[in-house]
């Protein structure tokens, strides 16, 4: 197995990686989970906002798809910590990996932006919560990003049965 600088290998990079990223989508479940159950803190300052949110049909169904991938995102990722997985499925799990970092620092990117543009017009600071969500976004992209190039720098030193 391969030393990174730090002396570690790459098997536990990986795992440390893996474990990051499963939590990064625990911790994700959380308000989502609590929320798609009918808990209203958090959706804005009064009662009414938390109302308006819960009367849209998009609020119930983003919270259930957000649910459903912060499980299958802590199950894939506790699944990579595993180096047999990539043996098994070929270039899946960096792909999936590298999809998820892209996706989510997407999102975190587009968030900062939007936080920016709120700062800048003045019109309304935006509320604090979204002061950490927006960068969690960018930290979440990094971590499977990282575990994704893991993946690929362990199938690179590993010989394929063909050498």
């Amino acid at each position: 197995m391969g030393r990174t600088a730090e002396g570690h290998s790459s098997a536990e990079t990986r795992r440390v990686l893996a474990f990051g990223a499963a939590a990064w989508c625990l911790v994700f479940l959380i308000p989502h989970g609590y929320w798609g159950l009918g808990g209203r803190a958090g959706l804005g300052d009064s009662s009414r906002a938390a109302d308006r949110a819960f009367e849209q049909v998009w609020f119930t169904l983003y919270n259930g798809a957000v649910i459903v991938l912060c499980v299958l995102g802590a199950a894939w990722a506790l699944l990579l910590a595993t180096p047999r997985l990539q043996d098994r499925f070929s270039g899946l799990p960096r792909l999936v990996a590298l999809t998820a970092g892209v996706l989510l620092l997407l999102r975190g990117g587009v968030g900062l932006a939007a936080l920016a543009v709120d700062v800048v017009s003045g019109d309304a600071l935006p509320p604090l919560i979204l002061g950490l969500v927006e960068p969690a976004f960018v930290l979440g992209g990094l971590i499977w990003l990282a575990l994704g190039r893991t993946i690929a720098s362990a199938r690179e030193r590993t010989p394929s049965p063909g050498r």
